[in-house]
């Protein structure tokens, strides 16, 4: 039988006799019961309680602990702090994001490597180890462009997923005791606390471009799962998921995977029922909370309905003013940007092809949560949104309804006159041209992922149907092959890939058979091999449709 180890914590004599000690000051059980003395070492610290360790953890991502407020509720919850701005310390290598360096990207240069001073930013850079390398050949890795992509030598157009070997991926290795005093998806507290740190550590970062993303993420729903159960089982939901696609091997992944899904369905379906017949929620912003993330988790599992995001949508827009007012501000900011980012998705009915236009659809909320999000950032302080410099900046959602104005002009194309629609898709045009970001400070890798989403956007504007063709069939072409370069630079085994996907889906569509289709190949399988999700195999499977049934086509047409 193998002995306990020594412990290097407790009393000297629960440590003499080789006893577990329960760490009790000034005296601990154990001496307590065998009325002896207890002596303490000099070097003996407090061990890390669940106060400790919440006031540790939450504090490095700007949280203050307070009270909860609900009826009956005793547990300790986290708030953003005053300024929600506190800056995480440097990433260490392994975590430091990809910087890109595309000189096409809106006219700006990467900034180069900078000394790193003892207040480091989010985006800030490493200093160079021994073993960095001063080229950028196959297989080198430069601090500014990562892992140079080889070319691919696949023969094959269509796309194969090429999995490499199942692996399971450990836990996160974070020892404490449990955060929350009771599982509220049934499992129990360890497997609880394994899915709430997966969230934190892996699901949230797979869905940020960098780190600024990551935080305000976390800074805007953690509190809320902390304060609404609701908003909780999302969370869990999202990571049982991601953690059962991550461990397919696993049947204990699997098991919590389906588990937290069907429990923040049942949640969503009790909540929403309370809600007809109360006519009122207490907490709109939790419930369009929780239905994005439940949108999220759908996706992750590979199913396309949408009808999460209209509800989310709908909870947004009938929000009352007061309703708006008491809400937190940058959780309000940010819930009304990834719930427009989400319905452009819906935007797109039929994708481009290398000689036919895309068709689109019209969607009447995205102008009225548009609204919403500009009266929100007019109420917002000028250091608030400063702090904003992640992907889903103001400017950025601004150039996302694009697409309902090009849907518009698709729409009314036989009703409007020839000239004025010319002159409306100039006026688009220098709006999206000028489109980059307006923070200075915004990371490499954000403006490299703008810059993607500007191209595939002036490509279905100057495919816009003019007097029976393309509006500017030249400059179409020309942002089509900047896009396949943007594409190309993209790095290897990038967390953030979720946010270039529709990208690489109008890259995609447009490439003809040759080179162009196998980088797309070679792009989406690194997806599939690093992220947590179905979406790629998804874009994979609509790809390969669209291929064959122009190939089909075209066959036809020669015969």
């Amino acid at each position: 039988m193998i002995a306990h180890k020594r412990k290097r914590t407790g009393c000297l004599g629960c440590r003499e006799r080789r006893k577990k000690c329960d760490e009790r000051q000034p005296v601990c059980l154990a001496c307590a019961r065998k009325s002896t003395e207890c002596v303490w070492p000099d070097n003996w610290k407090e061990p890390k309680t669940t106060a400790a360790f919440s006031g540790e953890v939450f504090s490095a991502w700007g949280f203050q602990e307070r009270k909860c407020s609900a009826d009956r509720c005793s547990r300790v919850c986290f708030t953003a702090g005053p300024t929600g701005t506190k800056t995480l310390s440097t990433p260490t290598k392994s975590q430091q994001p990809n910087v890109l360096s595309w000189e096409a990207c809106n006219g700006r240069r990467s900034p180069g490597p900078e000394p790193v001073s003892s207040s480091s930013s989010v985006n800030g850079t490493q200093p160079k180890g021994p073993d960095s390398s001063e080229s950028s050949g196959p297989g080198k890795t430069t601090p500014e462009s990562g892992p140079a992509r080889t070319p691919s030598r696949s023969s094959s157009t269509s796309l194969i997923i090429r999995r490499q070997p199942e692996i399971v991926q450990s836990s996160p290795a974070i020892n404490h005791l449990p955060l929350f005093p009771r599982s509220p998806i049934g499992a129990d507290n360890g497997e609880f606390q394994l899915l709430f740190q997966h969230f934190v550590w892996r699901s949230m970062p797979s869905m940020s471009v960098d780190h600024v993303d990551t935080q305000i993420y976390i800074g805007n729903i953690v509190p809320l799962a902390l304060a609404d159960d609701l908003v909780l089982r999302g969370v869990m939901a999202l990571s049982g998921q991601q953690y059962a696609l991550a461990n397919q091997t696993s049947s204990q992944a699997r098991r919590l995977g389906a588990q937290s899904y069907s429990a923040a369905l049942a949640a969503m379906r009790s909540r929403v029922s309370a809600l007809a017949a109360a006519e009122i929620d207490r907490r709109p912003e939790a419930l369009a909370t929780a239905s994005l993330l439940l949108a999220l988790t759908e996706a992750t599992r590979g199913d396309r309905g949408g009808q999460h995001v209209n509800f989310a949508s709908h909870v947004l827009r009938n929000m009352t003013p007061q309703e708006r007012r008491r809400a937190d501000p940058g959780t309000y900011r940010t819930l009304l940007k990834v719930c427009l980012f989400l319905r452009f998705e819906s935007a797109v009915r039929e994708l481009p092809a290398p000689l036919a236009s895309s068709k689109l659809a019209r969607l009447p909320d995205m102008p009225v949560l548009a609204g919403h999000l500009w009266e929100a950032e007019e109420r917002a302080s000028a250091a608030e949104l400063d702090a904003e410099r992640g992907v889903f900046q103001g400017p950025f959602v601004r150039g996302l309804l694009a697409i309902q104005h090009l849907a518009r002009l698709q729409a009314d194309s036989e009703d409007r006159d020839e000239a004025e629609r010319v002159a409306q898709l100039a006026a688009m045009e220098m709006q999206l041209t000028a489109w980059e970001p307006a923070n200075p400070d915004t990371g490499a890798m954000v403006r490299h992922v703008w810059k993607l989403w500007q191209l595939a956007l002036l490509m279905m504007l100057y495919e816009s149907p003019v007097g029976g063709g393309f509006w500017q069939v030249k400059r179409r072409d020309e942002c089509f092959e900047e896009l396949m370069k943007g594409v190309e630079l993209v790095p290897r085994r990038h967390m953030g890939f979720s946010m270039l996907i529709w990208p690489i889906l109008v890259a995609g569509a447009c490439a003809r058979p040759g080179p162009k289709r196998e980088l797309i190949n070679e792009v989406l399988t690194e997806a599939c091999e690093t992220l947590i999700t179905r979406a790629p195999t998804m874009v994979v499977d609509l790809l390969n449709s669209t291929w064959e049934t122009r190939s089909v086509g075209a066959s036809q047409a020669r015969n």
